[in-house]
């Protein structure tokens, strides 16, 4: 079973019902706040606000590694992922439009990465080598992108470290069209092939492939050992019996329910729909 942790950063709000629990304001490595937004558990139609830069990150460290002994606590042994991708705050350290700071934790290539990396070393503390990272290097998700070369600069410079901490596996999603937007009238991903540009730098452990990957695709992308494995997520989701499909040879063709899983502002609503209605083939 793997633990997903994330800490959403500057596109959480201040009226989220967990964000009042916590006492505190929408931390974020600068206060930039991101376009866009949508919140289907507050009121109305609030977009994202103008975060507050957290004076000191390894607060937000500590937080990640007190959520790793809580996990840990709960019966979680196997592993952890942090989630570095689709704009959430290890993204937002990264990414150049998102990180305006000019203390050691923003301005270089190597200061924009350290967050990450040093919250992967605190999560290492506690579950040893099971600790792994979700990237996106193409972003558009949540406004976030950076020119073609800062990125490649920034992530083969994140990846070749990350590699270097004996992780359980590091994951990449490449561009998805589903996860970019538009802003006046121009896609915000900086799109390019993922695969081929940081494949190099991943050496010392496994490489997932996630973002789209169909079961034949990614039968070759193993065989050929460009990746060691596939993370599927919305064919996960919309096909209960995946694996039978899988095994049978049965297409996957339940069409996932965007209203509902991304969609929802009515919390009188079903929750079942969406996520537990999707019909099982025939063997």
């Amino acid at each position: 079973m793997y633990c997903q942790l994330w800490h959403v950063g500057r596109v959480a709000h201040p009226d989220a019902p967990k964000q009042k629990l916590a006492g505190q304001p929408v931390y974020a490595p600068s206060a930039v706040a991101a376009r866009g937004g949508k919140f289907r558990h507050i009121p109305g139609s609030p977009g994202y606000v103008t975060s507050t830069e957290v004076d000191d990150p390894t607060i937000l460290i500590n937080q990640f590694k007190e959520a790793a002994i809580n996990a840990k606590k709960a019966g979680l042994m196997e592993l952890n992922v942090v989630h570095g991708a689709n704009g959430y705050l290890v993204h937002q350290f990264l990414d150049s439009t998102s990180n305006i700071r000019t203390d050691k934790w923003g301005g270089s290539v190597e200061n924009r990465c350290r967050f990450g990396l040093e919250t992967l070393k605190a999560l290492k503390e506690v579950f040893g080598n099971n600790v792994s990272v979700k990237l996106s290097p193409c972003g558009g998700y949540n406004d976030m992108g950076m020119p073609l070369q800062e990125t490649l600069d920034t992530f083969s410079h994140f990846i070749s470290e990350a590699d270097k901490l004996e992780l359980s596996y590091i994951c990449l999603l490449r561009y998805y069209p589903m996860l970019d937007v538009e802003f006046d009238g121009k896609k915000r991903a900086t799109q390019h092939d993922v695969l081929t540009s940081y494949r190099p730098y991943v050496k010392a452990n496994k490489l997932f492939l996630n973002a789209g990957v169909q079961p034949k695709e990614g039968e070759q992308l193993v065989e050929s050992g460009k990746i060691d494995g596939v993370v599927m997520g919305i064919n996960w989701l919309t096909h209960p019996d995946l694996i039978k499909r899988l095994q049978h040879g049965k297409r996957l063709d339940n069409v996932p329910d965007m209203i509902h899983l991304y969609g929802r502002n009515d919390r009188s609503d079903d929750w079942r729909i969406g996520y537990v209605d999707y019909s099982v083939a025939v063997y």
